[in-house]
């Protein structure tokens, strides 16, 4: 009686056993760093020793905070130069590798995605030499075809570092963001689009009144994971140009950075990666508004 008892008790234990791993790290991993940032939001804190309460101290010093609020604008800059330049070229370069016309579809296929999978380190020291303005490959070939006079600063100018990260960035995610259309365009039925061209439609008009629709689920996708990803991005300006000239190119996640673990103000580095959230999260609500307004305008 008492082993099948014990029998009864292993089975129904046995689920709870075999979820634990999951919350448990959820709960040590997720929940618990989520509860303390918000804590430490409110206190001012070195990493030791005791916290001390300040209220809304640190929310206040953002407001005059100039690495800060350059770091908010750069941030955006990357963010709305991925949305208008990085996917718009994506889905170009899907729209081409869908076509039966092009040979080498693999080829071209793995040849876009590779920069997506080079470790990004290596990928900003590459820029950072092509940019090099006495011996960048990038001033070398201007000059050559008498498009500039003298070597352009390409990340020592604060009016062109951030054009020039942004370079970067659609050489690195446009490939990677053109698999996610490639799959959209899979999944759009070839029927829909050989009637539209046997009633004489143009292929911007197929383009634009079929595909484009059909593929509203894949850019709002993309569109939601671009915006994320470019408002968390680090390494990139880090090993570029460490922020600078005058914080021209800093990210958000760069200020947080230096602020928590170089001056070591934990709860002021706290207190903007709350911001950083709010930002995020607001930006990507007001993103469900507008694909609601996508679907009733359809």
């Amino acid at each position: 009686m008492k082993k099948q008892q014990l029998w009864r008790l292993q089975e129904k234990a046995a689920p709870y056993i075999f979820i634990a791993p999951f919350f448990l790290s959820f709960f040590v991993f997720m929940a618990y760093p989520i509860v303390f940032n918000f804590r430490l939001c409110f206190t001012e804190w070195m990493g030791v020793g005791p916290f001390r309460y300040v209220g809304l101290a640190n929310f206040t010093r953002l407001l005059t905070d100039v690495a800060f609020r350059r770091a908010v604008a750069n941030s955006s800059f990357y963010a709305f130069g991925t949305i208008l330049v990085v996917l718009p070229v994506a889905l170009a370069l899907a729209i081409m590798m869908n076509s039966p016309e092009l040979r080498y579809q693999t080829f071209f296929k793995s040849g876009f995605f590779l920069p997506s999978v080079t470790p990004v380190i290596v990928v900003s020291i590459v820029f950072l030499l092509i940019y090099n303005e006495d011996y960048g490959l990038l001033n070398y070939v201007l000059r050559r075809v008498n498009l500039i006079e003298r070597p352009v600063p390409w990340v020592n100018s604060t009016s062109l570092v951030k054009p020039a990260i942004l370079i970067l960035i659609l050489w690195r995610w446009a490939g990677y963001n053109m698999v996610y259309y490639l799959a959209g365009l899979a999944g759009i039925p070839k029927d829909f689009l050989e009637a539209a061209t046997v009633d004489g439609a143009t292929r911007w008009q197929v383009f634009w009144h079929i595909t484009l629709p059909l593929l509203k689920p894949t850019i709002i996708f993309t569109v939601t994971t671009s915006l994320i990803g470019s408002y968390q991005i680090f390494t990139e300006p880090y090993i570029m140009t460490d922020g600078g000239p005058s914080f021209a190119s800093i990210s958000l996640v760069q200020v947080i950075y230096r602020t928590g673990f170089q001056q070591l103000e934990f709860g002021r580095a706290a207190a903007m990666s709350l911001v950083v959230f709010i930002i995020i999260f607001g930006l990507s609500f007001l993103q469900m508004r507008w694909l609601r307004v996508w679907e009733d305008w359809e």
